[in-house]
């Protein structure tokens, strides 16, 4: 098709742009991506390929290695035959035979001991949140009163559009702060960054974010 010498992408050099944008990374300290696209180097992927030099000075984390298919564990298997570099991989539980195949490519298994599986299982199970179950919708808005009035903060998480929307309505004498998927993207980045800032200044009183 590109070989028409009407089709307006005849001629173009594609080859540039992908060296261009994988120099952009090279002197980025933390980045993510999906495992597709990391792994597109060992399969020929050539914006993959540009960002080779990246990994020289690299720490690599693979997080959920449990939900690859075959094919993307057979990947990961070359990444760790073929470079000699750090690598985390991150997961819930695991197979016998695959844990022993990363195992055979120098990954170790922790917890490496008892010990430490038992401190880890005590650290699972500390006590984080104390959970209260209120009757009433009532008597929940009257409790997120309450703390605003005593200059904390209130989040209010809901599962639906309509009921933050109502939310913000019954509590707008104080003036909450509401973000949804209904917002733009831009928009709800905003106020997103927005919750953010005034849940961890010191300073900024009472507030309830929906």
């Amino acid at each position: 098709m590109f070989a028409n010498p009407e089709d307006e992408l005849h001629s173009r050099d594609f080859l540039t742009n992908e060296r261009l944008y994988a120099l952009g990374f090279w002197q980025k300290r933390v980045f993510s991506a999906t495992v597709d696209q990391f792994f597109a180097f060992l399969q020929q992927g050539y914006g993959g390929i540009c960002l080779l030099p990246v990994l020289v000075d690299s720490v690599v984390v693979i997080d959920e290695i449990h939900s690859f298919d075959t094919g993307l564990f057979s990947v990961l298997l070359k990444l760790l035959e073929r470079f000699d570099l750090p690598a985390l991989c991150m997961t819930a539980s695991l197979p016998a035979r695959r844990r022993e195949a990363l195992q055979g490519r120098g990954v170790e298994v922790f917890p490496k001991s008892s010990e430490h599986s038992a401190d880890v299982e005590r650290r699972a199970r500390m006590a984080r949140y104390r959970v209260e179950e209120l009757d009433s919708a009532e008597t929940a808005g009257r409790t997120a009163r309450d703390v605003f009035a005593g200059g904390r903060r209130v989040l209010w998480v809901v599962n639906t559009v309509d009921r933050c929307q109502t939310l913000a309505r019954h509590f707008a004498d104080i003036r909450p702060l509401c973000y949804h998927s209904r917002f733009r993207l831009g928009d709800r980045k905003r106020q997103h960054e927005r919750v953010v800032e005034v849940f961890q200044s010191p300073s900024s009183g009472g507030v309830l974010a929906i």
